[in-house]
C-alpha cells in the first residue's frame, strides 16, 4: 500500500525515487530485500524438499482426512490440482477474454490478451510451503512442495503449447 501511494504522488515519487536524494536510500535498502526475497523462498523450499518427516508429512496434513496410501492421497491431489490449473483455467480465461474483447471491454492489446491467457496455465505458487514452514509444520510443507514440485514438472507441457499456441494465435507468424 504504501509502495503504491508513493508511486502515485508525484511530489513523494520524486522524494524516494529520483536518485540522489535523501530518501532514495530508503527506495533502495526495501528494492534490495525484494531482490532478496526470491533466493530466500528458493532455499526454503529446497530445504521442505531435501528432509522430509519420517511420517511422510501426513499427520500435520489438512489434505489428508480419510486414511488412504500416501501415495494414491499424492496422486489425487496432482490430478485434481493439474487438471484444476491446465485444462480449466486456460479454456475459462480464453472464454472470458474473448468475451470480453466481443463486447468491447477491452482494446484490442494482443499482449495484453497473451499475458493473461499465459497466467492462466501457470502453475501454483510455492508460497504454501513456505508459510507451513514458518508455521513450524515440516511435515505439511514437505508434502506442498512435493505436490509443487511435480506439477512444476508437468506444467512444462501445457505452458509450452500455450505459449507458442498463444503467440502463435495473437502475434502471428
Amino acid at each position: 500500500m504504501l509502495g503504491a501511494v508513493i508511486g502515485l504522488t508525484k511530489p513523494l515519487q520524486q522524494m524516494f525515487l529520483t536518485p540522489k536524494t535523501p530518501l532514495n536510500i530508503v527506495y533502495q535498502g526495501v528494492s534490495g530485500l525484494g531482490v532478496a526475497c526470491a533466493p530466500c523462498a528458493v532455499l526454503i523450499l529446497a530445504g521442505s524438499l531435501m528432509n522430509p518427516p519420517a511420517n511422510n508429512g501426513l499427520a500435520d496434513s489438512p489434505v489428508l482426512t480419510r486414511r488412504r496410501s500416501p501415495r494414491r492421497n499424492l496422486f489425487e491431489i496432482v490430478l485434481a490440482v493439474g487438471i484444476t490449473r491446465f485444462v480449466v483455467f486456460p479454456v475459462l480465461t480464453s472464454y472470458f477474454l474473448l468475451s470480453a474483447y466481443q463486447r468491447g471491454w477491452f482494446a484490442r492489446n494482443s499482449m495484453v490478451y497473451f499475458t493473461i491467457l499465459l497466467e492462466s496455465v501457470m502453475p501454483p505458487a510455492q508460497n504454501i510451503a513456505l508459510v507451513l514452514q514458518l508455521e513450524n509444520k515440516p511435515g505439511a510443507a514437505s508434502r506442498a512442495a512435493k505436490i509443487l514440485l511435480i506439477l512444476y514438472i508437468i506444467a512444462l507441457l501445457p505452458v509450452s503449447i500455450l505459449a507458442s499456441s498463444g503467440a502463435t494465435w495473437f502475434f502471428g507468424g
